[in-house]
């Protein structure tokens, strides 16, 4: 996946990550933290990526990032 090459390039900030959710209609939902946007900005409009609030953590998976801040990520969620 090409955005571990962007973590791996930006060598692997607390601020940077990118989750995934399956959502109620089974589809899954892929979040990227704002500190993603500086590496991975092409690549995030490439998959139409649109600004949002942070996911609730219930269900949340870790794809790119420190497993220990996704808490801090989601702003205590």
């Amino acid at each position: 996946m090409a955005f571990d090459l962007c973590f791996a390039a930006a060598a692997g900030p607390d601020d940077m990550a990118l989750l995934s959710a399956d959502g109620a209609d089974g589809e899954r939902r892929y979040y990227a933290s704002p500190g993603m946007l500086p590496w991975a900005a092409n690549l995030l409009t490439q998959y139409g990526a649109q600004p949002c609030a942070p996911p609730a953590a219930a269900g949340l998976r870790l794809v790119v990032g420190h497993q220990g801040d996704i808490g801090a990520l989601l702003g205590g969620h």
